[in-house]
């Protein structure tokens, strides 16, 4: 008679002693459950839903002031026609008083060998200091572009007009001759962060133009700018009307008909 009955095959009729679950230790070694693939490992679409409901990221928020796009910086399309890739360049600076053009037209002075900054404002600078005429405003900017004129004459580079040429057509005159002389056109305005803040504007221009005057010139800034669309442009009637000699008025009267 066996001195013991099997029970959970942990023992035998032999008398050795045999492990409960050999199937899973001794046949092969343990290793992890693997994950099985379902829809998120084997869909590289899937990604995880995102609550309606949940607020947008805070860095990505717009920001609670109104941010307008500023002018374009040497802005020339692609197609434009009077492109020129001359070695012999005029640059139009543009900026409101006070935003820092006059410092940005120092440093682009270096760029080439012999150039030459112009400017309307040096018509009313004298040894006592500057006095600014606005009846006086017309003779100045044809002094200025005559002086430019001279300049891409004798070939200087880069010519360097440094006005507030807040409009296209105050720019014309210095670009058609610029075309007609073979140079390249080139606009360049200030890179300063304050250069659209009338306030800071009016402290940092050195000829005292108030705060009001300078938010009216800039919403009369013209952008996108380019060669084209100064070329297109006119002047208004009061500028033109200015540039015409006054012609004599007629003082003789006409007949009187009734009196024949």
């Amino acid at each position: 008679m066996r001195d013991f009955e099997e029970t959970d095959g942990s023992q035998k009729s032999n008398g050795r002693k045999q492990p409960a679950w050999p199937h899973w230790y001794q046949n092969e070694p343990y290793n992890p459950r693997r994950q099985r693939p379902g829809p998120e490992l084997s869909s590289p679409q899937w990604r995880h839903p995102q609550p309606l409901d949940r607020p947008p990221y805070p860095r990505f928020q717009s920001p609670p002031f109104p941010h307008q796009p500023p002018p374009y910086h040497y802005y020339r399309p692609r197609d434009d026609k009077h492109a020129c890739h001359s070695a012999l360049v005029l640059i139009l600076m543009r900026g409101l008083p006070g935003s820092g053009k006059s410092t940005r037209a120092r440093e682009l002075l270096s760029t080439g060998p012999s150039g030459i900054i112009l400017s309307t404002d040096d018509y009313f600078a004298h040894k006592d200091g500057y006095h600014y005429d606005p009846s006086l405003l017309g003779a100045a900017h044809e002094w200025n572009q005559r002086r430019a004129r001279g300049a891409l004459h004798d070939g200087r580079s880069p010519v360097i007009i440094d006005n507030t040429n807040i409009q296209a057509w105050e720019m014309k005159p210095y670009v058609k001759m610029a075309l007609e002389s073979g140079y390249k056109v080139d606009f360049c305005e200030p890179d300063t962060r304050w250069k659209y803040d009338p306030y800071e504007l009016e402290k940092r221009n050195k000829h005292g133009v108030p705060q009001e005057k300078i938010a009216q010139m800039m919403d009369r800034f013209s952008f996108p700018i380019s060669i084209d669309i100064v070329m297109n442009s006119e002047e208004p009637f009061h500028v033109n009307q200015r540039h015409r000699p006054e012609q004599p008025q007629m003082m003789r009267k006409k007949p009187n008909l009734n009196n024949f």
